[in-house]
């Protein structure tokens, strides 16, 4: 049994559409991400296998182009693959306008 003493409580299972520290922080236990944070404050990948930067090839001369490589064999919790459709499902659904999200940052 796990007990997580929280000052807030959890509003929602979707880390994307909370603004509560606590629901990223619960979600960390049963969720991946294409990236995590380390401890010195860098990027580590989780579902991708590098984190893209020009020197390898990941970000376009221009910036406009990011690829992203994810980590083979990886399974939903009802056994369906996680494939580059998850992801783009994601960035689009955090970037529509109608759906509420806790962050959301468009540069152009």
């Amino acid at each position: 049994m796990l007990r997580i003493a929280s000052q807030q409580e959890p509003e929602t299972m979707s880390p994307l559409s909370s603004e509560q520290y606590i629901d990223t922080d619960l979600s960390m236990l049963w969720a991946s991400y294409l990236f995590l944070w380390s401890d010195k404050n860098e990027l580590v990948p989780d579902l991708a296998t590098q984190v893209p930067t020009q020197a390898n090839g990941g970000i376009s001369a221009d910036g406009k182009t990011i690829t992203y490589h994810l980590r083979s064999n990886v399974v939903w919790h009802d056994g369906a693959p996680f494939t580059a459709k998850d992801v783009v499902f994601t960035w689009h659904a955090i970037l529509n306008p109608r759906n509420l999200t806790g962050t959301k940052s468009v540069t152009s």
